[in-house]
């Protein structure tokens, strides 16, 4: 009765690590790209590819929006290159990006003044 046991656990835990090992993919297939819950972009191709699995930032046409609001105030590594998806995009190598926050609360969005108004992308470098 034990030997069924322990035959029946042995293949259990076979399928359970085969199950869990199926999905997995190397590091070089993925990139974290978002602070808090990180978030995985294979072979982003531009800007877009990123913003559009944060939380919030909508893509209609050629613009970006923070919940339905104009277009938001793009920072990259603690410099703004101004409002608009085209400013940003032409600033940065999509390569290059390590890290995206996406602030949309007043209190977060301050300290850039009127500008910040619609929500500010914060995009970080390596």
């Amino acid at each position: 009765m034990i030997t069924r046991l322990l035959i029946f656990l042995a293949f259990a835990i076979n399928i359970i690590a085969a199950a869990c090992s199926a999905g997995q993919r190397s590091a070089d297939d993925r990139r974290p790209v978002s602070s808090g819950d990180t978030t995985y972009v294979e072979n982003p191709r531009t800007l877009a590819d990123i913003l559009v699995r944060e939380p919030g930032v909508s893509i209609r046409g050629g613009s970006i929006s923070i919940r339905g609001q104009g277009p938001p105030l793009f920072v990259i590594d603690g410099t703004p290159v101004g409002q608009g998806y085209a400013n940003a995009a032409s600033a940065i190598n999509v390569e290059d990006v390590a890290r995206v926050e996406v602030l949309k609360q007043v209190s977060e969005t301050l300290q850039y003044g009127r500008r910040g108004a619609n929500g500010v992308i914060l995009i970080y470098t390596r």
